[in-house]
């Protein structure tokens, strides 16, 4: 399916939110899903998408540039009215309903992208549960997209949401690996009643997952996906 790029725009030195258009009308996916891209005729990349399906016919991906491999460089070369080519969506990390659960969401890096439709789809719904965003970056200089969840905070009275930074330059907020904070907050909630959502690097979820275990959290309340 081919898509026209509408912008490419740089957030920072490490992340860019791309947005394009669909031109086929049969493009649809769900919330927290991802979408192959071709590269090339012999490489193809997963990216999640950071939008919710009520945007179609556009939709965006909010890319890590920092590991400059083949598709980091072919998308954030891209210019507008540029078109790309997509084989298909996937990806098992879609909104469940939780509802009178308190749902906790957390992420490292571009793992944002599978879990901000998730939390706008939610927030959006009749489902009022209280939603809280743990997200984990290195340095301060990484933080983007802070005008987005201070607009869904102030917005929906039910979400908020904690920025981590594992190399603070100051000790000012939220500092550490952000799993900690994270298996701290879960100790002052009921364990019967919350749903968590993981998403970020293949060691960040493994190890993430395994301390919600050896705190009591069912592994039927952890939903997961690794996006490198």
């Amino acid at each position: 399916m081919k898509h026209q790029v509408i912008s490419n725009l740089p957030l920072n030195k490490k992340f860019r939110l791309i947005t394009f258009k669909a031109l086929d009308q049969n493009f649809t996916f769900e919330s927290g899903q991802f979408v192959v891209v071709t590269i090339n005729n012999s490489t193809f990349r997963c990216y999640s998408i950071f939008s919710t399906p009520q945007t179609l016919p556009f939709w965006q991906i909010f890319l890590d540039v920092t590991p400059m491999g083949p598709g980091c460089r072919y998308l954030s070369k891209l210019k507008p009215d540029d078109s790309i080519d997509t084989l298909r969506v996937g990806g098992n990390l879609i909104y469940k309903h939780n509802k009178n659960h308190h749902v906790l969401f957390s992420a490292t890096g571009c793992g944002l992208a599978a879990l901000n439709p998730i939390i706008e789809t939610s927030l959006t719904s009749t489902d009022k549960s209280q939603i809280t965003l743990f997200w984990g970056l290195r340095h301060k200089k990484d933080i983007v997209l802070k005008g987005h969840l201070d607009t869904l905070a102030h917005s929906y009275p039910n979400f908020s949401y904690f920025i981590s930074l594992s190399q603070p330059a100051s000790r000012t907020g939220k500092t550490g690996h952000v799993t900690s904070h994270l298996i701290e907050y879960l100790k002052n909630l009921d364990k019967k009643k919350v749903a968590i959502y993981l998403c970020g690097s293949s060691d960040y979820v493994n190890e993430a997952r395994n301390k919600l275990l050896a705190a009591k959290i069912p592994l039927s309340k952890i939903y997961f996906e690794s996006c490198y």
